[in-house]
């Protein structure tokens, strides 16, 4: 892993932190649904950010593509959980 890979991951994981945070205050409301809005918000971003850098989806380093890809697969599983969670 160079240290472009774990620029995009640190960030990754800061801007999942920041979000998480964030949605707090919705903490008795639907959370986890809060947290799963966020990440599909933050995926647009990242695929808006791609397009206005031009970024070739495959590359041989992690970019905004499997950022936006991430974050994404994160909130459908925000979106499951929550299913599970009140119909369990």
């Amino acid at each position: 892993m160079n240290s472009e890979n774990s620029y995009v991951i640190r960030r990754f994981a800061l801007k999942s932190v920041i979000l998480a945070v964030f949605a707090l205050p919705q903490w008795r409301r639907g959370y986890i649904l809060t947290v799963g809005v966020m990440f599909a918000i933050a995926a647009l971003i990242d695929v808006g950010i791609a397009f206005y850098r031009r970024t070739p989806i495959r590359q041989e380093r992690l970019s905004y593509w499997e950022e936006a890809a991430a974050f994404t697969l994160m909130s459908g599983l925000c979106v499951v959980v929550a299913r599970v969670w009140a119909f369990g």
